[in-house]
């Protein structure tokens, strides 16, 4: 289960690594070409091909943050045998594309609470 559990997390930040970066590849071509895809519809569709869920997404200029997150899959089936997993969720990794030496608000729906 453990090797299950580690397995699913390497893959929601694979997953988040890979829709920040596409986010940002949009908003920087969307910047240069004044047109493009938007950053966040961008990032969903690559955290999909990852096999995550994009739960979030703030994009400005040239800062991206994400979240995504991915169902543990041996959940289903062995779920319904034992009760007490019903409860573990699904499994959340955050990630930035932007400007190496910023942080930006820390925030990942860019409300700042």
């Amino acid at each position: 289960m453990w090797v299950t559990v580690e397995s699913t997390r390497h893959s929601a930040e694979r997953a988040a690594d890979t829709a920040a970066l596409a986010a940002a590849s949009a908003a920087v071509h969307r910047l240069a070409a004044q047109s493009g895809p938007d950053p966040c519809a961008s990032a969903a569709l690559a955290a999909q091909q990852a096999g995550g869920t994009l739960t979030a997404c703030t994009c400005t200029v040239l800062d991206c943050k994400v979240s995504v997150q991915r169902a543990m899959p041996f959940l289903g089936s062995l779920a319904v045998r034992l009760p007490a997993l019903r409860g573990i969720g699904p499994v959340r990794a955050v990630s930035r594309a932007g400007p190496v030496g910023e942080t930006g608000s820390g925030d990942i729906d860019g409300r700042g609470d």
